[in-house]
């Protein structure tokens, strides 16, 4: 019975953490896609007033250290 037991809370466990791996992914897609989203709109409406997108510089060396 102890080894049934142990099994299932094993089972539980692993069945418990696929759920919630699958609605962190969930949670975080979401947010990037949001993300995306805006920063593509952005984008499109400075295209729309002859400006260019928004890119970012690198920092020279000396700024860096």
């Amino acid at each position: 019975m102890n080894n049934l037991a142990s099994s299932l809370v094993k089972i539980a466990a692993l069945a418990g953490g696929a759920v919630l791996g699958a609605v962190l992914e969930y949670v975080i897609e979401k947010r990037l896609s949001e993300r995306m989203e805006t920063i593509s709109e952005h984008d499109r409406t400075r295209y729309e007033r002859g400006l260019a997108p928004i890119s970012v510089q690198e920092q020279p060396q000396s700024e860096k250290q």
